[in-house]
């Protein structure tokens, strides 16, 4: 790295300092980012899956509208909305309108980046408006709304919020992060492994889903859970 040209008391260049600190910030992004499971999502994968979303909505058209006849949007969560992608696209694309989205973090530099960056202004820039939709919580859990209803308002029906129910979940969900740490194989553990293991197998029945994880999923050198792990979960 090139000399920053900032001199300390001494008179020696302090770029081997600054360098050290921005590697050292680096390393520690990097650690953030794979405790987390970040993997930030494309826009053009993010374009082609409200492509395919649009299809679906248009089949959908009747449920679009209220009694009246006044028009309506799809509600639509991210529960690892991070830097807002796949939100903003759905407002961008007029998918739907910002009272109809909802997003969840675990990771506090995404929440401050929502007001700094990304959806603030598509709520006129009022910070109450935006918290109002987007909470600081693991999105792998129940929606915490004891925690959030003092904030809420705005057109989804508190009720749907409370019980998860949406007409749309999409985003990149973290693969690995807190959580998945080699240890003790604790009946906790088990227990949300086998909630993996069900989900993609229940959830056809009820739903139409469509998924993009990594292509290592499908190698041979894929992470696969061992003859205990796969023992215990039947069990359960």
């Amino acid at each position: 790295m090139g000399k920053t040209g900032i001199k300390n008391k001494r008179g020696a260049s302090s770029s081997y300092t600054f360098s050290h600190n921005m590697n050292t910030n680096n390393n520690q992004n990097k650690k953030r980012i794979k405790d987390l499971g970040i993997f930030y999502t494309p826009q053009v994968v993010v374009n082609f899956i409200f492509d395919i979303l649009e299809i679906w909505k248009k089949k959908q058209i009747i449920r679009w509208k209220t009694k009246e006849g006044k028009q309506k949007y799809p509600s639509v969560i991210d529960p690892s909305v991070g830097e807002g992608i796949f939100l903003k696209t759905a407002i961008a694309k007029n998918f739907t309108k910002p009272e109809w989205i909802f997003g969840l973090d675990i990771d506090e530099n995404a929440v401050i980046k929502w007001k700094e960056i990304n959806l603030l202004k598509e709520f006129g820039g009022i910070d109450e408006d935006l918290e109002a939709h987007f909470f600081h919580q693991n999105g792998l859990e129940k929606i915490k709304w004891e925690q959030h209803k003092s904030k809420y308002r705005y057109k989804l029906k508190q009720i749907d919020i409370e019980n998860q129910q949406f007409d749309v979940v999409v985003g990149n969900p973290p693969y690995g992060g807190i959580g998945l740490e080699q240890g003790k194989l604790t009946d906790e553990l088990v227990e949300r492994l086998s909630d993996f293991e069900i989900f993609p197998k229940s959830v056809k029945n009820v739903l139409k889903i469509a998924n993009i994880q990594p292509d290592f999923f499908n190698s041979e050198k894929s992470f696969s859970l061992s003859n205990e792990v796969k023992q215990k979960i039947k069990s359960f």
